[in-house]
C-alpha cells in the first residue's frame, strides 16, 4: 500500500519517555506516518535503572503505535537490532513493504548505559564494542539501507540523535579536552 503522506521511519522507541517517543509523537501530529522501533518492544534498561525507575504497564512500541492510532494518527512497529546489517536492511523493507517509501529516516537508538560509563581504563572492550555497534555502526547501517529508497525517490531527509552529553559529558565518560591558550 502507497502512502501518501511522508513516511519516518524511527529507530530508538520503546521507552515510555525520551527522544524517540517524542520525536514520533511529534511527527504523527504533523502528519507523518510513523513507524517506531527498538531492538525489543520495551527497548533496553539502562544498567543502573531499577524496578521502580520504569514503568512496568508500558508496553513499549505496541503501546505508542496504539495511542497514536486512537488519536487518528497512521503508525505502526518493526523490531530489530539495528547494528545488525540484515535487520537494519529488514526493517527498512518491512516500512517500503507497508507504505511504498520511506521518506525521513531518525537515528535515534542508543545503546544502554552501563559498563561504558567507568573510567576508560575500566571499560571493558565488550562494552565499547556494544555502545560502538549500536550508536555508530547503527547509524551507518540503518542510513546505508535506507538511502537507496530515497535516492529513487529523488527526496529523503536522515537525522542523527544524540544527546546533550555530546556537548558537555560528565566527569567519568570519554569527553573533549578543554582547549590550551596559546602563549605568545
Amino acid at each position: 500500500m502507497t502512502s501518501s503522506a511522508r513516511v519516518a521511519l524511527i529507530t530508538g522507541c520503546g521507552k515510555p519517555i525520551g527522544i524517540g517517543n517524542s520525536t514520533a509523537r511529534t511527527l504523527a501530529a504533523a502528519g507523518v506516518t510513523v513507524v517506531v522501533s527498538d531492538v525489543v518492544s520495551t527497548g533496553v534498561a539502562n544498567e543502573h535503572n531499577i524496578a521502580g525507575d520504569l514503568d512496568s504497564s508500558w508496553g513499549g512500541v505496541d503501546s505508542l503505535v496504539e495511542e497514536l492510532i486512537k488519536s487518528g494518527r497512521t503508525a505502526s512497529s518493526a523490531l530489530g537490532d539495528v547494528s545488525v546489517e540484515a535487520d537494519a536492511g529488514r526493517m527498512v523493507e518491512e516500512v517500503l513493504g507497508r507504505y511504498g517509501r520511506l521518506d525521513i529516516l531518525v537515528n535515534n537508538a542508543g545503546a544502554p548505559q552501563g559498563a561504558d560509563r567507568n573510567e576508560i581504563e575500566d571499560v571493558p572492550v565488550e562494552a565499547w564494542d556494544k555502545t560502538m555497534g549500536v550508536n555508530a555502526r547503527g547509524a551507518f547501517l540503518m542510513s546505508r539501507a535506507a538511502v537507496p529508497a530515497m535516492r529513487q525517490a529523488r527526496w529523503g531527509r536522515i537525522v542523527s540523535v544524540s544527546s546533550k552529553a555530546a556537548f558537555r559529558g560528565p566527569g567519568g565518560i570519554a569527553r573533549p579536552m578543554p582547549r590550551q591558550r596559546r602563549r605568545s
